[in-house]
C-alpha cells in the first residue's frame, strides 16, 4: 500500500493548547473531536488525519493531547494495542490517562517524560500529550515522591 494522498495543502482543523479542536476556526464538538483524534497521526513534525483514501492536514499548537486524568494499573490491560516491554520495576507499571475531549491511552510509566516546565506522554502513532496543571501536581505528588 503507498502513501495516502494529501486532500488539500489547506489547514482546516487545529487544536489549541487547552485541548480544544476547531474546524474552519469553529470549535468542534466533543464527539467528533474524539473520533478524529482516533486517525490522528504525526509523521516528521507534521500532523495530519489519515483514513485509508486521504490525509488532511492539522495544525497542533504544542501536543496533540491535554491530559486531565489518569488511573494506575498494577497489571497491563489487555487494549486493541498489546502493550510489551522487557524489564521490571516501575517502567513496567501502566497508567491510564484521559484526555480533555474523553481519549483514553494506556502507556507505561518509560514514556511520561518529566521536562522543566511540564510533563510529557509519548503516545501512539507519533504524538505527544502533555498533562493539565491538576494532573501535573498529581502525578508529581504520586508517582515521583518517595
Amino acid at each position: 500500500m503507498g502513501e495516502v494522498p494529501l486532500c488539500s495543502g489547506d489547514v482546516v482543523f487545529h487544536i489549541l493548547d487547552n485541548g480544544d479542536w476547531l474546524y474552519q476556526q469553529s470549535p468542534l464538538p466533543t464527539k467528533f473531536a474524539k473520533l478524529f483524534a482516533s486517525i490522528l497521526h504525526r509523521n516528521n513534525k507534521e500532523y495530519s488525519l489519515i483514513t485509508p483514501v486521504e490525509k488532511v492536514k492539522v495544525d497542533v499548537a504544542e501536543h496533540a493531547f491535554l491530559l486531565v486524568d489518569y488511573t494506575v494499573e498494577s497489571t497491563v490491560l489487555t487494549t486493541a494495542h498489546t502493550l510489551v516491554r522487557q524489564g521490571n520495576g516501575d517502567n513496567q507499571q501502566s497508567i491510564v490517562f484521559e484526555s480533555s475531549i474523553g481519549s483514553q491511552f494506556t502507556v507505561f510509566k518509560a514514556d511520561v517524560m518529566v521536562c522543566e516546565q511540564s510533563i510529557v506522554v509519548k503516545l501512539p502513532r507519533g504524538l505527544t500529550a502533555k498533562l493539565n496543571r491538576n494532573c501535573y501536581y498529581r502525578y508529581i505528588d504520586e508517582m515521583l515522591s518517595d
